[in-house]
């Protein structure tokens, strides 16, 4: 998947629907990059814990990932990974 082709395209497309929402991504991208700790990525980007919850709430309904279900959630992070790529 690391390699360019259609299946890095269609995995980093997963994220398209975050497009006109760039908070929504960078609160996925924190939310990962702190190994999914709720309190942590809330500290990091300077939000209550609950308003990290809405957004991770609507990045689910935007992309039908939920980041709280552990296959979704390595989707979800390799999508973030295979977007890093292209």
């Amino acid at each position: 998947l690391a390699r360019p082709g259609d299946a890095l395209l269609r995995l980093a497309a997963k994220l398209d629907p975050l497009e006109e929402h760039p908070y929504l991504l960078e609160t996925l991208r924190v939310f990962v990059d702190h190994g999914h700790n709720r309190s942590r990525s809330a500290s990091e980007l300077c939000v209550h814990r609950n308003t990290l919850d809405y957004r991770l709430h609507r990045v689910t309904t935007l992309t039908g990932l939920d980041p709280a279900v552990p296959a979704e959630a390595r989707l979800l992070q390799a999508a973030l990974v295979a977007r890093d790529l292209v």
